[in-house]
């Protein structure tokens, strides 16, 4: 609507899971690294990335879908979304073997593919599990762990599970004492200022846009919005907001945007964030 009028290549602020705008913040970053150096470490087989809806997990999921294809014969990686509720730990695995082309039903075809792959090229299988707050509870948890037992000549493991998802994940963890001590945790939290500002900045110089459309005071104001809302400083958020005041520039005819019409569209919008966990 408001693209030709500010000069945009494409919607600066559109919702959408593209990773040409994903934007490295310091909270993405330090969690991307640290889950690749588990896993090439070996140090744990289970690793959780919860947080709030909205926070991202599934854009960090797709960066790092995309860093661990770029390692070359290290790893065999799957990447499944689990969209059903309550799937059980069979139904998980025909998911699998449907999706790897794979003979047989059983949890054995599953731990013959592993080990082939492994033994083949040396290429450890990764599991990229979105959504996986849908399995059914500590028990399909529980019963991953029965193919992260596959380990190779020198004892190591050669299978290992992100799983992505809400805080509910954790909740399940807690309550088994050996879920907690093969189990490495992050929790997706929110931007802080830099990362709000500098996202916002990306995103404009991404689309053809400019900076100075929104200045500091205006950034500031957006991060202050969403900070009063319980930290939900989260890139679905911003882009709301962003692109709702750019809408109402666009419907005054005003080419740049001030700060008092930032602030006007920021005290009249109301967003249904109350309810914002998974």
């Amino acid at each position: 609507m408001y693209k030709d009028f500010f000069g945009f290549r494409e919607l600066p602020f559109k919702n959408a899971l593209d990773l040409t705008t994903y934007y490295p913040s310091d909270r993405n970053g330090k969690i991307e690294k640290e889950v690749l150096k588990t896993i090439k470490e070996l140090k744990v087989s289970l690793l959780t990335i919860t947080g709030d809806r909205n926070a991202g997990k599934s854009t960090l999921g797709i960066k790092l879908l995309d860093s661990l294809l770029k390692q070359e014969r290290e790893y065999k990686v799957i990447f499944l979304v689990i969209t059903k509720k309550q799937i059980d730990f069979d139904s998980f695995l025909k998911r699998v073997i449907r999706q790897v082309n794979i003979s047989g039903e059983e949890i054995k075809s599953v731990i013959d593919f592993i080990e082939q792959e492994y033994n083949k090229e040396k290429e450890k299988t990764i599991f990229l599990i979105d959504n996986s707050d849908n399995l059914a509870g500590e028990e399909a948890i529980v019963n991953l762990l029965r193919l992260t037992e596959l380990k190779d000549e020198d004892g190591r493991s050669i299978v290992s599970f992100i799983l992505l998802g809400s805080s509910l994940i954790n909740e399940w963890i807690e309550k088994n004492e050996k879920l907690k001590e093969v189990t490495k945790q992050f929790h997706l939290g929110s931007f802080g200022l830099a990362d709000v500002k500098g996202y916002i900045d990306q995103r404009l110089e991404l689309y053809g846009g400019e900076k100075e459309f929104f200045s500091e005071k205006i950034k500031e104001k957006i991060f202050g919005w969403l900070d009063k809302k319980n930290k939900i400083s989260f890139p679905f958020w911003i882009n709301v907001l962003c692109d709702a005041i750019f809408l109402k520039a666009f419907l005054l005819g005003k080419k740049s945007i001030e700060l008092d019409l930032a602030k006007n569209v920021l005290e009249k919008i109301i967003l249904n964030i109350e309810n914002r966990k998974e």
